[in-house]
């Protein structure tokens, strides 16, 4: 070796024991030297025995073995499975496994799969039962070989495995996994139903869980749970032992996905009677990380029956929970969803949620659980359109959902996702909506579906969003009665400020030309709603209540024309303020129309061309064409853009606001949980913004160096 050094052909460090090759070509040459046949494949099943057992024997620099060494091992040892060479089979079947699972430790499910079929293929040459003599090796091979098929969309190779597993595994713990990727290939292809009965007959193996009646077991599961929250402290919780029971975190793990199965298909006491027992055996038996999921559930109950501390109080224990245990992948996709949506997205940056939305989504997507990885990355979408990011980027984000969610067969989260899809494209193509269409948007639920109720939902409040912007306001009163029904359903941030918001200004605006006092009593009723959100969940959306309060000021024959112009001011300013360029176009708008209704054009005119300008920036493209078209004797014409300021170009401004994925870091590493206390008095104690709507702006870049405090200094009542 030392002459080949001197001659250049390989390479070597001084006093190290390794050699490489100098240059790819030299090696091929070598090989080349070696006849074909026999003595290349003698030397290929040295080259892999030699490569195997350096990967298992020799730790690396970080103390964990060579993986490239296990995978080159594999590739040289399978190329000759089809010559006179002898390989023992359980070599190749423990190197084969080996690689399968390193893949799918780094989500490469694809290769993984190749290898893993090849670990199954070698198994299947022993003539004996395989079960029987090599229980724990096929055992894991088969189980490991259907988890990525299912995850891959393969079902019917992946359900064939899977009840092979179930057949010949000797215990019910054995079975578990094979349960759980069973039910999420079920889910993911909308057959909730049949996940939920094949979750239920699992626990019924596994456990004692009750087979009937689970809406009394609720009950009485629900009483207790809440009689030890109020008895114990969050310390004591988190003091509990650690659960060490196998069989009890079986149960746990079955309840998890039974409840989500039952939640996904619309039947909502089998998923809150297995969020419940989940913390009867918790507090019981012991904390594990599993306890995070059922407390996340319940700061979404407290939060749906308006006990708001409660809910911040479940959403930070759970917080906790993740922090302080192991094995957290399976839970925090799930765990994060329900505490952004229900909890933090009230009080915390908005930056800060997204970053712990795009964390959640990696780590299920990571772990294999595509079906929630997915379903974050559509909550994620619907968030982004609540707190006004640019329409072009969000577009961009939803269209790639949709081509990987196809790729990956979940076909569960089409129904949110093509509803943001149809708003995005009303607000972007075209001279406006087709109205013919979007009202043509109903369908008969299936109460076994959750999938639809949400495709439902989704679409209403789109259609409400739409119709409201581009001034359709009996479209938007339909939409608000059809909705009515599912109003429990709408208390995430996502959903339920916007749901107020729109049905308050549909009536609000409805009172303006007909039935005036019944208009404006559900118009009042909405903005009562928002200003007990706003005391109680955070002053996010104060900018929202002061819209609101405007409006009803209009439409009131009693109102002050200076009182209604103050709270447009005020609205609008705050809105801009926190970057809600959605919510400051459409004040602009109807702040606008307020004054040319008065006769007072000057202003009229300044704040159209403002809601132009906030259109354009945040991307509703063919909303400010419609603009521009409807009052174009207010608005400036296209020929008119070279002599107004820059900042005033419709088309010229355009947004630097990021994506989620390149979200600036949050202001905090943990999330601060709190209850803000809110003032009583409203515009007595709020900074008045300057009298001219149109007054220089703060650039983005100033915006980002403020801290939340600092953007958020006003007052509330």
């Amino acid at each position: 070796l030392e002459t080949a050094v001197i001659e250049g052909l390989l390479l070597n460090s001084v006093g190290s024991s390794d050699y490489r090759f100098a240059h790819d070509r030299i090696q091929q040459a070598a090989y080349k030297l070696i006849p074909s046949g026999p003595e290349q494949n003698k030397l290929r099943l040295f080259i892999g025995k030699k490569m195997f057992e350096l990967a298992s024997s020799s730790p690396s620099s970080n103390g964990t073995s060579d993986d490239w060494n296990i995978f080159v091992a594999a590739d040289h040892l399978n190329s000759l499975i089809n010559t006179e060479e002898e390989i023992d089979t359980m070599t190749l079947i423990k190197l084969n496994f080996t690689c399968g699972e390193k893949a799918v430790a780094v989500a490469a499910y694809a290769p993984a799969c190749v290898y893993l079929r090849l670990a199954l293929k070698f198994l299947r040459r022993f003539k004996d039962n395989v079960w029987t003599k090599h229980y724990d090796i096929a055992l894991r091979v088969y189980q490991t070989t259907s988890d990525v098929d299912l995850c891959l969309g393969h079902f019917d190779d992946g359900n064939e495995l899977a009840q092979e597993v179930l057949a010949n595994a000797r215990n019910a713990e054995d079975k578990v996994t094979t349960w759980m990727s069973l039910s999420g290939a079920l889910g993911r292809l909308r057959r909730h139903a049949e996940a939920k009965d094949l979750c239920k007959r699992a626990l019924t193996e596994i456990s004692d869980t009750p087979k009937r009646f689970h809406n009394l077991h609720f009950v009485k599961y629900d009483f207790q749970v809440k009689q030890y929250l109020k008895r114990h402290s969050d310390v004591d919780i988190l003091c509990l032992p650690k659960l060490e029971d196998e069989k009890r975190m079986a149960e746990l793990v079955m309840l998890n996905e039974c409840g989500l199965r039952g939640l996904a298909g619309g039947d909502m006491m089998e998923y809150l009677f297995c969020t419940a027992r989940q913390l009867i055996i918790s507090f019981e038996f012991g904390l594990c990380s599993l306890v995070a999921q059922p407390l996340s559930t319940y700061a979404m109950v407290f939060n749906m029956a308006g006990d708001y501390k409660s809910a911040t109080r479940m959403a930070r224990l759970a917080r906790s929970i993740l922090k302080e245990t192991t094995k957290t992948k399976e839970v925090t996709p799930y765990t994060i969803l329900m505490t952004c949506l229900h909890v933090e997205g009230w009080t915390q940056p908005r930056e800060q949620v997204l970053l712990s939305l795009n964390e959640a989504q990696r780590i299920g997507m990571q772990n294999g659980n595509f079906e929630y990885g997915f379903l974050l990355w559509s909550c994620t979408v619907g968030f982004l359109l609540t707190v006004g990011y640019h329409l072009e980027t969000i577009a961009t984000t939803a269209v790639e959902l949709l081509e990987q969610s196809h790729l990956y067969s979940v076909d569960a989260i089409y129904s949110m996702t093509e509803q943001h899809i149809v708003l995005i494209q009303c607000l972007r193509e075209g001279d406006g909506p087709n109205w013919q269409k979007l009202e043509s948007f109903r369908f008969e639920i299936d109460p076994t579906d959750g999938d639809q109720t949400w495709r439902f939902v989704s679409g209403i409040v789109a259609r409400l969003d739409i119709a409201v912007i581009f001034g359709n306001l009996d479209l938007a009163s339909a939409m608000v009665n059809d909705l009515e029904p599912f109003l429990p359903l709408c208390a995430m941030y996502t959903v339920k400020p916007m749901q107020l918001f729109l049905s308050c200004l549909t009536f609000a605006g409805l009172a303006r030309s007909v039935n005036r006092r019944r208009n404006l009593a559900q118009a009042r009723k909405y903005s009562k709603e928002i200003k007990k959100l706003v005391g109680t969940q955070g002053t996010h959306i104060i900018h929202k209540y002061m819209l609101m309060d405007a409006a009803i000021l209009w439409a009131d024959p009693r109102g002050n024309v200076t009182k209604v112009a103050k709270a447009f001011e005020e609205g609008i300013a705050h809105a801009e303020d926190i970057s809600y360029l959605q919510d400051v176009a459409l004040g602009s708008e109807l702040a606008g129309e307020f004054f040319i209704s008065i006769g007072d054009n000057d202003r009229a005119r300044d704040y159209l061309q403002k809601a132009l300008d906030f259109y354009d920036e945040w991307g509703a493209v063919a909303k400010a064409r419609a603009l521009m078209r409807d009052r174009a004797e207010y608005v400036a014409a296209e020929a008119d853009f070279n002599s107004m300021p820059s900042s005033m170009q419709p088309g010229r401004r355009r947004s630097s606001r990021k994506s989620f994925i390149d979200a600036p870091l949050p202001l905090t590493s943990t999330p601060v949980l709190e209850v803000p206390v809110v003032p009583e008095s409203i515009r007595e104690t709020s900074p008045m913004p300057d009298s001219n709507p149109c007054k220089e702006r703060k650039s983005t870049q100033e915006l980002s160096e403020l801290t939340w405090d600092q953007t958020a200094s006003f007052s509330v009542s």
